[in-house]
This record gives structure tokens, C-alpha cells and sequence, in this order.
């Protein structure tokens, strides 16, 4: 019986993939009765990714459309009497809509001609920031030039940063407004030549207005060079306008994420100790409202706080930190010289949390590398996690995702390196398979037992292979030391865990020994090329978005303060570090076949590194093809592209390991 189950499903495909709801953002109703969140699909006709507010009964049952509008409808966030507000791109750039589940009515409360986006709701009900692209007030002679430009596609830029991730600024600067909801009258309450909040890499919002809506937090980085430092700083103002005020000028690094107590009288927020890198752990800080001077929250463990949700007491929160290979749910006490944690158990990871507003519940996005995310409800007096929703779970029943497990190498260095392990699909310890290695960017990151809807260990593992997912220096989730470790050392010592890793894979009773490829994007990339010309144990590499030449990749990228904290210095105070492990010294070793893929805007690791190794391996007739993508940046997010990626990746690795 058992087999005849096995031989009527299917693996995974990158169709599959594109077919599954994108559930994210859950947000209990006041009443505690409903959760709303975000439900993306891809358009079959467009093969763009449509986006819908959906809702679900808190105690669940059947999830339903609430707001079925434009291309993109998201962002729900609950107002104090019920009616929800959220962001939809009705009509062209995307607005402030305002939904009324009573009278199932909607009209747009507020609009920029540039569109706006992550809302924020006062507790009161009565304001919601936003934050939109502004084009700072200018003197004559800029006006002038931007004149002189005007229908051309020239680009005119006075400091760096003018470009970022895949996209050019153009000028402008990210502000946050404050919209009335009664009225739908906005202000910009952060104006200047900076942004407010800085760039965050899907971290939470940065910023957070007060519970009677008078007083608005907002970051902002204001030193004079923001291409190379990571100084954000909490600034206090009046919703009505005013000048902000420093609240965090003390720290040198990061700060960021504000968020109130229920009864305003405290501020929260997550911090980081050392300027410049983007990686040093989040610290939680508080800070009366009378009080001078903040202090940190400090944790039973080893871990940098991820999320941060406060309880209506103010005396607990709920906290996500990565910890051994999974995003973990954690209850805090506030209270007391060292904070305790209780974890929530839970099969996979968590994220994505939010507080009911009667502190009984929580809602969260739960995943794992074989199940996409659906939302969950976690009962806070017993700690019970709920299936709210299985449209994502549901999208793959008869399919057969393979068997995950973990691999835990002891390095001949002493530390263990941690691996995410996948078996094909139908796998029999009696048969032996290919053995795919994927190998993580960051390069502080890891592989988690979460879901990903790019670099998918499934998909690899689908062909029939073993896919491991090691987690070597410099990974997230280890203690902060492990993470530090890769520091200047590039090639050196996450290099040797790879290996390693890949010793024990090999030993696996699935493996067949000798038989493996390596995959890996940005710092997964780069280490894929150092792969290239410095070990012979791979059939095939793919390398995509990596970095060749760390020097002439400091001259082209755009946030410079990750090199100079990466290399110890900028390249000509520490050439000898960029040299040392820059894999271009050592193309006269590339042997094994590689494909290079990359995307024409992207700004983070240049165009020019991946035309670079291309280069390189062709001229030294390794066996090499170039995939370029000129409508992609440093991801590969459009449908029609995906699917050509995923393709022609597995079909590299398939030719390589028959």
C-alpha cells in the first residue's frame, strides 16, 4: 500500500512553485474575531504576481476575499473601530484605501503621485503613517540640471548611494507622512535630505506612532556619508509636525524598529553595538518616556532578536530569533536583571508574529522547507499552535516534496557545523544519488527550516538528488561569535566547513561518493568561485550573482560600509585582504564546469563580476555558460524568469550528475 501511495505522486516543479497562495502579514481584528493578511497569486494571464486581502475567523473556518483590487492590494492593518486600512495600487501608483467590513464599502483615505507604502496605525485610531519617495526641496541650480535632464535617460548624481539593490534613487529620499484618518489630510513629518526610515532588508517597520497618536518615532541615519555607515538613530516628533528630536544619539551603530508599550509610557526598539556592520546582533532596548537614558534587555541566549511583539501588559513580549538551523517563537519576560525565555514549540519556523489586542493570542506564518507558509494561531495561556489556513498546504496535496532531515559535522578545527539535509523524493537507502550542495549568501545568513520561494532545496532535490545546506562560519543562528567568525577570512574558514560538511554528506547511505555538484548566490557565489580554483571534488558549479575580484567589486557596489567591515578597510589600506581572497587569482586553477548567472540591475555584486568569471572560465576553455537576466536585479523574482532559472539550473546539475 505504502508504495502504491508513493507512485501516484508527483515532485516539485517550478510551475508548482508559482502555483502555491503567498500568504504573509496576518493581523488580528480589536475583536479579536477575525485575521486578516495577504494572499499573492501570479496571474496566469500577466504571469505577474497579483496580491489580495483575505481573512480568516480566528478560531478558524473557511478563509474569504475581503479586497479583490488592482495588481497589488496589501498591508492590512486594523483600525481601533473595526474597519481596516490598507494599500492598493487601484488606479496607478499605490494609495491608502479604507475598507468597512460593516458596510463592505472602500474609498481611498490619502495618496502621493509616487505612491506609499507600510502602514502604521496609532492605537487610537485616529492617524497611520506611511512612507513614500519625495524629492527633497532643491536650489536653483539642481532645479536647473534636473530641467536640462528632463526627457532624457540621463541620470545625474552628487554621492553615493544614488543607486541601491536595483534601483536608482534618482534624488529622492524616503519620508514619513501622517495621515488624519477622519479628514485624509498627510504631512510630511520627516522632511530633509535624508531618508527616514534607512533601508531595511525586510526588517520591521521603522517607525512607530504612539498609542494616543500625538508623537510619531521614526530612524534616520543623518551622518554625512551613508554609503558607508550603519548609524540609524531613533528622532522623536509631534504628528503635527515640528522639529524631530534625537532620542539615541549615544549609539554608534544601528537602532531601529521602535515600538510603544499600550500605555505609552515606554519605547522599545532593537539595536546594534558596532558601526558599520550590518550583521552584529539586535539587541532589545527600552526607554521610559521621562527617562534620559535607555538600557538593554538582555537575553538568556546567544541570538539576535529578529521580532520583536509586544504583549498589552508591557511586561512580556514575544520575540523570533534564529537558533540552530530555525526560526524560533520565544515568550520574554521584560522584567527581572536577565530576561527569560520559553520557546513555543513548533514544526518548522515561525514568523511574521502579531499580538491579538487582548494579549490571548497571536497569529504567526509558519513554514518549513517542505511546506510553504500558512498562518497559524498560538494560543498564549497554553502555548497551542493552530492551523488558521491551508490554502498553501493544500496547493500541493499529491506531491512529494522528499524527506528532511540534519547533518551535524565535527570540523577537524573543533566547532560543528550544522547542515539542513533533503531527500529526494521516494528515496531508498538501497540507491545511491547525486549530491547537490547549496551553499547560502550573506554571508551572515543560513539555511533554516523555512520555506523559500527562490533558492528551494526541493526543487534541486526533485530530479532525484540529496540536497545538504551546510551551515558554516559566518552563519546566523550559532551565537554571535560563529557568526563574527568569517570576518576577513572569506575563503578560509567557511571554505574548510564546507568541505567538511561535504565529507559526511558524502558518507550518507543515500550518497553515491564522487557525485556532487555546488550552487550558490552572492557570497554563495562568490565562494562557489573560490570553489572553482581551489577544490576538485565538484561535477559542476553554478555561481550565481558571485563576487570575482573583491577589489573591483568595491568600486561597484553601492553599500560600502559591508566591504570595509568584510575586508577590514577599504581596498587600499587592506590590499593584501582583497587580494587574498579574491577567486581571480586563481583562474589559472578553474577546471570544473560552471554556469554563471546574473542580473543586469544588479547594483549590490555587479553585472561585470559575473561578466568577469564568465570571461575567465571561457578563456581558460572550461566548459561554461553565462545565464543573464537584464530585467532582474539580485534576485530572480519574475515569474517567466523564474522558471527559466530554476530550469536551467536543475538541467546543469542533471547533465553533470548522470
Amino acid at each position: 500500500m505504502v508504495a502504491l501511495v508513493l507512485s501516484v505522486l508527483s515532485v516539485l516543479s517550478a510551475n508548482d512553485v508559482l502555483a502555491i497562495p503567498r500568504l504573509s502579514d496576518p493581523r488580528p481584528s480589536p475583536d479579536g474575531r477575525l485575521v486578516a493578511f495577504e494572499l499573492g497569486r501570479v496571474d496566469p494571464r500577466t504571469q505577474a504576481l497579483r496580491s489580495e486581502i483575505w481573512a480568516v475567523a480566528a478560531t478558524g473556518g473557511e478563509p474569504r476575499p475581503l479586497v479583490q483590487a488592482g495588481q497589488k492590494s496589501h498591508a492590512p492593518r486594523w483600525l481601533r473601530d473595526g474597519r481596516l486600512v490598507y494599500v492598493s495600487d487601484v488606479g496607478g501608483a499605490s494609495a491608502l484605501w479604507l475598507f468597512d467590513p460593516k458596510n463592505v464599502s472602500t474609498h481611498k483615505l490619502a495618496a502621493l503621485p509616487d505612491g506609499l507604502d507600510e502602514p502604521v496605525v496609532s492605537a487610537d485610531g485616529r492617524f497611520v503613517a506611511v512612507q513614500a519617495a519625495v524629492l527633497p526641496p532643491c536650489d536653483v541650480a539642481c532645479t536647473a540640471r534636473r530641467a536640462a535632464l528632463a526627457g532624457t535617460q540621463a541620470k545625474h548624481s552628487s554621492q553615493l548611494l544614488y543607486r541601491h539593490w536595483s534601483s536608482w534613487k534618482d534624488g529622492k529620499r524616503d519620508h514619513v507622512f501622517v495621515v488624519e484618518v477622519a479628514s485624509g489630510t498627510l504631512r510630511d513629518v520627516t522632511p530633509g535630505d535624508f531618508d527616514a526610515p534607512p533601508f531595511s532588508l525586510g526588517g520591521p517597520t521603522g517607525y512607530a506612532l504612539s498609542p494616543d497618536g500625538a508623537e510619531l518615532v521614526f530612524a534616520r541615519n543623518t551622518d554625512p556619508n551613508a554609503a558607508w555607515s550603519t548609524n540609524g538613530d531613533l528622532f522623536s516628533v509631534a504628528t503635527s509636525g515640528g522639529t524631530p528630536r534625537r532620542l539615541t544619539g549615544g549609539n554608534p551603530a544601528d537602532d531601529a524598529a521602535p515600538q510603544w508599550t499600550a500605555d505609552g509610557k515606554t519605547l522599545y526598539w532593537l539595536a546594534q553595538a558596532r558601526p558599520g556592520y550590518e550583521a552584529d546582533r539586535w539587541v532589545i532596548h527600552r526607554k521610559a518616556h521621562a527617562a534620559q537614558a535607555a538600557e538593554a534587555v538582555p537575553l538568556a541566549i546567544d541570538a539576535s532578536v529578529n521580532e520583536l511583539a509586544l504583549l498589552p501588559s508591557g511586561r512580556e513580549a514575544l520575540v523570533v530569533c534564529e537558533v540552530d538551523g530555525k526560526d524560533r517563537l520565544y515568550r520574554l519576560s521584560l522584567e527581572g536583571p536577565r530576561a527569560p525565555l520559553v520557546e513555543i514549540p513548533s514544526d518548522g519556523s515561525l514568523v511574521d508574529v502579531s499580538v491579538s489586542a487582548d494579549g490571548s493570542f497571536a497569529v504567526a506564518m509558519r513554514s518549513s522547507v517542505i511546506a510553504p507558509p500558512d498562518v497559524v494561531r498560538i494560543d498564549l495561556s497554553t502555548g497551542k499552535v493552530t492551523p488558521l489556513t491551508q490554502l498553501a498546504a493544500g496547493s500541493l496535496r499529491g506531491k512529494d516534496l522528499g524527506t528532511r532531515s540534519e547533518l551535524r559535522t565535527r570540523t577537524a578545527e573543533g566547532h560543528t557545523v550544522h547542515s539542513l539535509v533533503l531527500l529526494p523524493p521516494g528515496s531508498d537507502p538501497r540507491k545511491r544519488h547525486g549530491l547537490v550542495v547549496l551553499v547560502h549568501g550573506g554571508p551572515q545568513g543560513a539555511w533554516t527550516d523555512r520555506w523559500s520561494w527562490r533558492w528551494n532545496p526541493a526543487l534541486f532535490a526533485a530530479p532525484g538528488h540529496v540536497v545538504v545546506a551546510p551551515n558554516f562560519r559566518g552563519s546566523t543562528g550559532y551565537g554571535q561569535a560563529f557568526t563574527d567568525a568569517i570576518r576577513g577570512d572569506w575563503g578560509g574558514g567557511p571554505f574548510r566547513d564546507l568541505l567538511a560538511a561535504l565529507d559526511d554528506a558524502e558518507k550518507l547511505p543515500h550518497v553515491d561518493k564522487g557525485r556532487a555538484c555546488a550552487a550558490g548566490a552572492s557570497y554563495g557565489g562568490y565562494l562557489v568561485n573560490w570553489l572553482a580554483g581551489h577544490s576538485d571534488r565538484f561535477r559542476c558549479l553554478i555561481s550565481h550573482a558571485g563576487l570575482f575580484d573583491l577589489e573591483s567589486d568595491y568600486y561597484q557596489t553601492e553599500e560600502l560600509w559591508f566591504p570595509e567591515w568584510e575586508m577590514r578597510g577599504t581596498p587600499w589600506d587592506e590590499r593584501a585582504v582583497y587580494a587574498k581572497w579574491s577567486p581571480s587569482r586563481a583562474v589559472t586553477r578553474f577546471r570544473t564546469p560552471t554556469l554563471v548567472v546574473h542580473g543586469e540591475l544588479d547594483y549590490r555584486v555587479s553585472f561585470a563580476q559575473g561578466i568577469s568569471m564568465f570571461t575567465a572560465l571561457q578563456r581558460r576553455g572550461v566548459e561554461s555558460e553565462f545565464l543573464a537576466f537584464p530585467d532582474e536585479g539580485h534576485w530572480i523574482l519574475k515569474p517567466v524568469n523564474y522558471r527559466l532559472w530554476i530550469g536551467t539550473m536543475t538541467g546543469w546539475i542533471d547533465r553533470h550528475l548522470r
